[in-house]
């Protein structure tokens, strides 16, 4: 079961990687928040997080109260890579929560950009498809760290001897 939820995982990865990519160029966006893909994305993330989750709390017997023991389960490569990701997305979403100020929409047939319900401005179609990639990006910053992690657990930590499982849950 570890080798289908990691690699469930790998694929979500890599899927999230390449359409944050693809953001970098919004002529050629591939997936926007109204599109199939962006909801099976997003929902794969917790289709992989929610068993590393559990996974963690058989191993360590608790949850984690720190991100030091979070990341002792994981080898010392591994931890460093969450620590770059978990970076890089820090400043990927201080970046585009000042960058974005609304959400593109069209609005009878014209490129609006609207907050909470409220008019902004009118947008032009190069800002609305770099205001839609912006949006993306955002997500798929996200989902990159809700597979990559699952992905490392699953796929490049060792799996737990069954005594110290054992140890863990006698009384």
């Amino acid at each position: 079961m570890r080798l289908v939820i990691g690699v469930l995982a790998a694929i979500g990865l890599v899927a999230s990687v390449t359409v944050y990519v693809l953001t970098f160029f919004p002529e050629r966006i591939v997936i926007a928040p109204n599109q199939a893909l962006f909801a099976t994305l997003h929902i794969g993330t917790m289709a992989a997080f929610v068993p590393f989750v559990w996974a963690l709390r058989q191993r360590l017997g608790v949850f984690p109260r720190s991100w030091r023991q979070y990341l002792s389960v994981f080898p010392a490569w591994a931890a460093t890579l969450i620590v770059l990701a978990g970076a890089c997305e820090a400043v990927n979403f201080m970046y585009l929560f000042f960058e974005l100020q609304g959400s593109p929409e069209i609005r009878d047939g014209q490129f609006v950009l609207m907050n909470h319900g409220t008019f902004v401005r009118t947008l032009t179609q190069e800002e609305y498809d770099v205001a839609r990639s912006h949006e993306t990006r955002l997500f798929s910053g996200g989902w990159i760290a809700f597979y990559l992690i699952p992905t490392l657990y699953f796929l490049f930590t060792p799996k737990p001897a069954a005594s110290s499982r054992a140890e863990r849950q006698s009384p």
